[in-house]
């Protein structure tokens, strides 16, 4: 199984999403997500940005820690669970200090 993390780039127009792929949306890259189609089961982060309201059907996991940006504790998230097939998508056009610390 191929795990999807959503980040809240632009970059998301040209992806095609695998079949029994488990999408999950990294705080407010969930909003982005659905704005292109792909719905996210789960939501991490620390949920500071992500509107709420637009994802009744998702699971919120709130990693909280201020020591790692929200893609570092995703991808600890997914390790931890032994999810190592993990495709990342928006990680370019949004902020460019969030850009660049995804890098």
């Amino acid at each position: 199984m191929t795990t999807l993390l959503c980040l809240p780039g632009t970059d998301l127009d040209q992806v095609h999403v695998p079949p029994h792929t488990l999408s999950i949306g990294v705080d407010s890259g969930a909003d982005n997500a659905q704005d292109y189609g792909i719905k996210c089961s789960m939501i991490v982060g620390d949920l500071d940005s992500v509107n709420r309201t637009r994802h009744t059907n998702a699971e919120f996991i709130e990693l909280p820690s201020q020591d790692k940006n929200d893609l570092e504790k995703a991808l600890d998230f997914c390790l931890d669970r032994g999810w190592t097939d993990v495709m990342i998508i928006g990680m370019r056009g949004g902020r460019p200090d969030m850009e660049m610390a995804n890098i």
